[in-house]
Formats: C-alpha cells, structure tokens, sequence
C-alpha cells in the first residue's frame, strides 16, 4: 500500500484473503523506507490497529479481541554509513620492526583494520603513505629506487595497488566495498634489488600507511564524511621496515659443532668452553655489492654477557668461528660483558656469505673455585635488539661493500626473538 496518512496509519484495502476454518496463516509486513538521511536515528514500531473481517456468508466478524497486534520489533533508521579505519599493529603478521631484502616481492608492511557501520561501504578512492622513521630521511625519488608497488590485499587478493611510487601514493577508480564486520587488511610491497645497475638504495626505515580519500554507501549511494580516516596521522602508522640488502634470519645457542662440545661442568682457573653461538644468514636474493661482487653480512661486534659467579670481571674471554681462520680472539671482560670488536679479524671470520650458517666458541676463563664452594657460569645474548653502540646490543653487523650509505646496525629485527640464553653450566 502507498496510502499513508499524515498520521502514520497504513491502509491496506481490497486484500480478499480467505482463511479456511481451523487453520491458522501468517501474513508478513514489509517495508521501503524513503531515503532520507535526516531521519537518521529515528525509530519505528509497526502494529495492527483494526481490520475489517467478514465470513463467507458476509457476515462482520468481529477482531475486537484481537486488535491492536503489536509488533515487538523495533527499527532504528540511519543515514549514510560511516567507515571506521585503524593501523593494527599487535597483528602477528606486522607488529614487529623487521629488516626486508631489497629485491623481496609482496612484503607485509602494515595491517588495516576497517569496518562500516549502518551499512556497507564502497571505498572508490584512497592514499598510501609512507615515511621515514627518525633519524632517516626519505625522499618521492628514493620511495621510487626502493620500491615497485604498494598494494593492498584482503587475504591473499590484492583489492588496491599502485604502481605510481611516492610517499603519497594515491589509488583512484577503485569499487573496494567494506563489510558491518571488522575485516583486516595487508598492505605490501614489491622491493627494488640493490648492487651494481641496481636502483635500491640503504639505511631505510620506512613506516607505513593508508587513508580514505572517497567512499560512499553501497546502497544509499551517498558520500560519506571521510574527515576522521583521510589522513595518517588519524589512521597510525606501521612499525618500521628497515631495507638492507643482506641480514641475518636466526641466531640460537647449540651444544656442540664439528666435534667441539659445550662445558657439562665448569673446570676451575681454566679455559671453559662456555656456548657456541649459531648465526644463519638467508639468501640474499641478486643483491651485490655496489661494484657487483658477492655481497655479505659483516660483523662489526659481537658482544656478550657473562652470568653466574664463577668468573671475575677483567679475566679472559675468548671467541672463535669454528672453521674460520683458526684463529682466537681475545678480550678482557668488563661490567659483566664480553665485548669483541671485529676490526683485527680476518675476513672469513666476520664475515657470513648468504645461505651461510656459522659457528662461533666463546671460551671463558674462570677463577680459582674454593672448595665446597658451588659456582656457575652462563652466556647470554641479552639484546638482540639493540639500538646504538653506546647502548646495551649483542651484535652490531652491516652490509659488505664501500657505498656510503651502509651503516651499522644493532638490532636483527627476527620476529619474536629478542634474547637467547646459553646453558648455565655449574662445576
């Protein structure tokens, strides 16, 4: 029925339903509601109030006693959906700071949550942004050596993308439609190889994010307020992606290596073989150095704690990668660390090839141990994330080669890996 008052009642006329004796139907009342976003918020309850009912014999029937019907269905009537927008950085995928090979393709950068409320949005234009993260810099021109590609992706469907590098990389001409139930999205990117001919450029740290630029609702066609999500700083950023064109994938403590054994029990005023490190380095991809030699991961220090009472502060530590050179390297510890510079060692020593796994023994001179007297020993790598040489970190490495942009780095950004401790041996 289109016949409405003013009032609100709703006339159905010339219906010539009938309804056989003893039985029972069910009628459903259906709306369309103008559309009209001023009504946003306003409710409706609808209710039979009277009917005109005859028998076949046409005779009034009386529904006296059945009327009013009530419905106890309330509709609230909204306007235009809204779109809410927000970086997720507890994802597991992306709440980390990581270090990305350059060359890498489809890197996960950043997670969006989105989510439309009142009804479906469809999305038709949006921003990426990115930036760097202090004290790096980060120019449109370097955005273009490092990267190929921003895309967005609902799962594994790239639904956004573009190929028109900046840090304001903007996507237009999209019908990207957002559900009334909170949905993760991912953003990645396609990355530059570095080296010799190569474009990528070093010591990057870039963060990551996007904004709605234009969005409408799927069904009432309007525009909506896009104020609150059209910039980063109301979305949030990533955490950082740092480029690099060699890294390390793990570090872990074994027991043994190629017939050489961690300590069961500590041997008192003597060298004790106190941990064997592990370092894997991944592959590297085609990165070269900047004159096209092989490219490898340097390390500049490697630097170690030193727990447990049965050495004394000043005494000999002592680090050697196991089928280097042959060579052991020496220092005299100090407030409980180990700290081995590798500036006198040789290169096969320091240096991890890509694909490489390599083996380093610390030994640990312990002191004269009086008797009856229990005494321990542990090696830790207390801060694998560290973040600058006067702070506390367990290695400082970089990439080979002479470009200008490498520089150290005190961190190895492997997600969920932050220390790692060594056996405690005990005499």
């Amino acid at each position: 029925s289109s016949n409405i008052s003013g009032g609100g009642a709703i006339t159905f006329t010339d219906l010539n339903e009938e309804i056989p004796a003893n039985e029972s139907v069910r009628y459903y009342v259906t709306a369309s509601f103008v559309k009209d976003s001023a009504q946003d918020g306003e409710t409706v309850k609808f209710e039979v109030t009277t009917a005109s009912v005859e028998d076949i014999d046409g005779k009034t029937v009386s529904v006296v006693a059945s009327t009013p019907l009530v419905s106890t269905r309330t509709i609230t009537i909204k306007g235009t959906g809204t779109l809410d927008v927000d970086m997720d950085n507890n994802n597991t995928a992306t709440k980390d700071n990581t270090y990305q090979l350059a060359g890498t393709q489809d890197v996960a950068v950043a997670s969006v949550k989105m989510k439309a409320t009142n009804e479906d949005v469809k999305i038709t234009k949006l921003n990426f942004f990115a930036d760097a993260v202090a004290p790096a810099t980060l120019s449109d021109d370097e955005m273009v050596q490092n990267i190929s590609e921003i895309a967005l992706y609902d799962g594994t469907t790239k639904v956004a993308y573009t190929n028109n590098i900046a840090k304001t990389s903007q996507v237009t001409g999209l019908s990207l439609v957002i559900p009334q139930t909170e949905k993760t999205y991912t953003i990645k990117v396609k990355l530059n190889e570095y080296g010799k001919d190569k474009t990528a450029v070093l010591a990057k740290d870039i963060k990551f994010s996007l904004a709605v630029v234009e969005a409408q609702g799927d069904v009432s066609g309007d525009d909506l307020n896009v104020e609150d999500i059209d910039t980063a700083g109301e979305v949030g950023w990533s955490k950082a992606m740092g480029i690099t064109a060699t890294k390390l994938s793990a570090v872990s403590m074994v027991n043994s290596y190629s017939g050489i054994n961690v300590a069961s029990s500590l041997s008192t005023a003597s060298d004790n073989n106190a941990a064997i490190i592990k370092v894997t380095a991944p592959s590297y991809g085609n990165n070269t150095t900047d004159t096209g030699t092989e490219i490898k991961t340097l390390l500049n220090n490697v630097r170690v704690k030193i727990a447990g009472n049965a050495h004394t502060d000043g005494a000999d530590v002592k680090i050697q990668r196991i089928g280097g050179s042959g060579q052991t390297y020496n220092v005299a510890s100090a407030a409980g660390y180990a700290n081995f510079s590798t500036a006198g060692w040789e290169d096969v020593d320091k240096e991890v090839a890509a694909g490489q796994e390599a083996y380093f023994l610390v030994k640990v001179t312990t002191l004269a141990f009086e008797a009856n007297t229990s005494y321990t020993l542990q090696i830790v790598l207390d801060a694998l994330n560290g973040v600058a040489a006067e702070s506390a970190y367990s290695f400082s490495w970089q990439e080979t080669g002479d470009d200008d942009a490498i520089a150290p780095k005190y961190d190895l950004r492997i997600p969920g890996v932050i220390s790692i401790d060594g056996n405690q041996i005990t005499n």
